[in-house]
């Protein structure tokens, strides 16, 4: 995590205006999905989605580390109020350059559905924005090569590093039907909102001028993939809870790592040489296999698939 964050996380512990907007925040976030699923807090999303939260969760911190909130005083004078603008106005004084540099992207970042179109491993995810358009961008990246692929999905919140794009904490990898039609509505819906503003329809954005309207409807895009993201895994869920074997026993899924006493090589030559092994993908630090092998039985045909990684 960013030094910058955790100086933002620690500020925000004891700040009142953040202790007050921050429950707003994840109520926006959450709302459409809790309602839903029938879910009444904050503990209860948690508790339902188990491990997944802590993919979750980063992207509803920086959907409010982006948003603003209004501010009501006594004489009816409103304001808005942003918590990174706070922290940077009251303690920036604490950070250096790079903490500033990265705080102020995050602030005027947004959430997109991305594409990886190529990937370096242990370098770099080169991705191309589904909602926006444009060229692909290169994002400076390590962790996330390990566990993504080529053609995947997934909704990002790219920042800004000492002139690189950099991810934020938040990854949400998507199915990719589901992906492509959400991209396609986001993008449609942002570019009749941008015809409405270009009409001059106050209705609209009142007072606000077209740039920043046209931010607060990137920042919206946040919360309709992380509600793609959710309701994916609770019908995942779902599914896997209504599975069970031939005599009736509920089915418990798991992964199975082992390590190999023989040299990366000779595992790679072994299975190479194997007619059901099919080799999707060669690297020099990665390759894996599939395996679709059909048996046929006198009552049924099963079906086995295994999918190897070296």
């Amino acid at each position: 995590m960013d030094n910058g964050v955790k100086k933002l996380l620690s500020f925000m512990e004891k700040d009142t205006d953040s202790q007050k907007f921050i429950p707003l925040g994840m109520q926006s976030y959450f709302e459409e999905f809790a309602e839903e699923c029938g879910l009444e807090d904050i503990d209860e999303i948690e508790e339902f989605f188990g491990d997944s939260w802590m993919q979750i969760y980063p992207c509803a911190l920086e959907f409010f580390f982006s948003n603003e909130y209004i501010k009501n005083y006594d004489n009816e004078k409103t304001d808005s109020w942003n918590v990174i603008d706070s922290f940077l106005n009251k303690r920036g004084m604490m950070l250096n350059g790079k903490n500033k540099e990265y705080l102020r992207s995050l602030r005027n970042s947004h959430m997109s559905i991305y594409e990886v179109v190529d990937i370096k491993f242990d370098h770099s995810l080169t991705v191309k924005d589904l909602i926006s358009g444009g060229n692909p961008i290169i994002i400076r990246e390590k962790s996330l090569t390990h566990y993504v692929e080529k053609w995947e999905t997934m909704g990002l919140r790219v920042c800004k590093e000492k002139g690189h794009n950099i991810i934020a904490g938040g990854a949400l990898k998507l199915d990719r039907e589901t992906a492509l039609e959400l991209a396609g509505n986001l993008a449609e819906i942002h570019k009749m909102g941008l015809q409405e503003i270009q009409k001059g329809n106050k209705d609209l954005f009142d007072d606000e001028s077209p740039d920043k309207v046209e931010k607060l409807f990137k920042a919206m895009w946040a919360k309709e993939i992380g509600l793609a993201y959710m309701l994916d895994i609770s019908k995942q869920k779902n599914k896997l809870q209504n599975l069970y074997n031939s005599d009736g026993h509920k089915i418990s899924w798991c992964n199975i790592e082992f390590p190999l006493s023989a040299a990366r090589e000779d595992v790679v030559a072994v299975l190479t040489k194997i007619p059901d092994f099919t080799m999707e993908e060669n690297t020099k630090k990665r390759s894996f296999w599939n395996w679709l092998k059909i048996e046929k039985h006198k009552k049924r045909n099963s079906q086995m698939y295994l999918k190897m990684l070296c």
